[in-house]
């Protein structure tokens, strides 16, 4: 990896490694090397397949991002091809990712959950995922700071260090450690947010650490009642100690666990009126008999109408919810 980075005619390259090592110690040496994605062993072969159609994208839109540049340089009168080049990036980085957001919400025996992403852009810096085994249902967002071509390649890289922790281990404050040690110093002046969770599903617990994420919502059926869960942590990408925390809750039948983006509560009418987190969790309250998917479509459509249509959102929407049944 280091002879081919240090090569010119190779050091465009993608690699991928690919072990059965799951020291971490060695996956961070792996990405400083210059490696763009980490594979253990057993792998299946769509997973493999789907990595490097990822990174053919990746590398491609980098490509089309030096051309751009190139070609600006040359011709800067040229304004009609400028845009269409622009377009075209855009273009190459909204495949991208839809490849990095996950196509399906897993369905746990006990559990329906439900998932909604809506760029500002075409692209933009929001990022879920899921992990379902037999014993832990996991879930995971993120907010690069940002938007557009630069936060969708970072957002890339985010999902990269998200896939190498062994999530057979239920530390979601280990985990975002782990993922602060890859990301950190690589990122530029950007910065992650982020929260990750665990539910327990055979005791029902809840277990949620968080990188200066905006809180988890818990909705208490039974007390008709609202909890905001948010640990101690910093963002990720900047420093070397981000102090996270995990903190423990137990979930019952009706309850409902939100994880969201700040695009959800920070969007603006055309008077200028922020939603907020008062209407948010009014509308939490009003509309807790939806299904978790209905939920999500009404509060996207919710948002859509108090911004004055799509065009005017001002940010990234990601939303997450998890019902207990």
């Amino acid at each position: 990896c280091f002879q081919f980075k240090h090569t010119e005619s190779t050091a465009e390259i993608p690699i991928i490694f690919m072990t059965a090592l799951r020291d971490q110690d060695e996956i961070i040496k792996g990405f400083n090397l210059g490696a763009v994605d980490y594979i253990t062993k057993p792998f299946k072969r769509e997973e493999l397949i789907a990595r490097v159609k990822t990174h053919l994208i990746l590398q491609k839109t980098r490509q089309e991002l030096r051309e751009r540049n190139e070609l600006l340089a040359r011709m800067n009168q040229e304004k009609d091809r400028t845009l269409l080049w622009l377009e075209r990036e855009l273009e190459l980085a909204r495949r991208t990712q839809q490849l990095l957001i996950p196509e399906k919400t897993p369905q746990a025996e006990g559990f329906q959950v439900a998932a909604r992403y809506r760029a500002m852009q075409k692209v933009g810096g929001d990022f879920y995922d899921f992990v379902l085994n037999d014993d832990y249902l996991a879930f995971f967002i993120a907010d690069v700071s940002g938007h557009g071509v630069s936060s969708a390649l970072i957002v890339s890289m985010v999902r990269m260090a998200f896939d190498v922790q062994d999530t057979d281990i239920p530390d979601p404050a280990g985990h975002l450690k782990q993922m602060n040690a890859i990301l950190n110093g690589k990122v530029g002046s950007e910065f992650t947010t982020a929260s990750f969770a665990y539910i327990n599903r055979r005791t029902r617990e809840l277990k949620i650490a968080n990188a200066g994420h905006p809180p988890l919502l818990l909705w208490k059926a039974r007390e008709q009642t609202i909890m905001e869960i948010r640990p101690h942590g910093r963002l990720l990408g900047i420093l070397n100690d981000i102090g996270v925390e995990s903190e423990s809750v137990r979930l019952d039948s009706g309850d409902r666990v939100l994880l969201f983006t700040d695009g959800v509560i920070e969007g603006r009418s055309p008077a200028g009126r922020e939603m907020g987190e008062a209407e948010f969790h009014r509308i939490i309250r009003e509309q807790h008999k939806l299904t978790a998917e209905d939920f999500c479509d009404y509060m996207i459509e919710h948002i859509t109408r108090w911004c004055g249509g799509g065009d005017h959102i001002s940010d990234d929407i990601a939303l997450i919810v998890v019902d207990v049944l």
